[in-house]
C-alpha cells in the first residue's frame, strides 16, 4: 500500500496481482511538504483501527524512519516502519 502526500490530499494505492489496482483520493491538511512512503497494508490498517471515530494525525518521517500516527485526543502513538523501495537491498 503506498501514501502519497500532495497538497491537500493523500493518495492511497494499492495493487495485488489477483485483485488489480485501485486508488483513492483523501483529503487533508498537509504541513511541510509532499512524501511517498510504502507499507504493508496489513501493519497500516491495524495501526489505523487504534483509532476509531477520529481524525488521525500522520507524521512522515525523512528517509526510512517510522511513521508515527496519532490522534488529538489519545495519548496512544502508534509506529509503522515503511517498506523500502524496489532495488534497494
Amino acid at each position: 500500500m503506498t501514501l502519497q502526500v500532495v497538497d491537500g490530499a493523500v493518495l492511497v494505492g494499492a495493487s495485488d496481482p489477483l485483485s488489480g489496482e485501485s486508488e483513492e483520493t483523501v483529503k487533508a491538511t498537509v504541513h511541510q511538504g509532499r512524501a511517498t512512503r510504502s507499507y504493508q497494508a496489513r501493519l497500516l490498517l491495524d495501526a489505523l483501527r487504534a483509532f476509531p471515530h477520529e481524525p488521525v494525525h500522520l507524521r512522515i518521517q525523512p528517509a526510512m524512519r517510522a511513521t508515527e500516527l496519532t490522534a488529538p485526543t489519545s495519548a496512544l502513538r502508534y509506529l509503522v516502519v515503511p517498506m523500502r523501495p524496489a532495488g534497494t537491498d
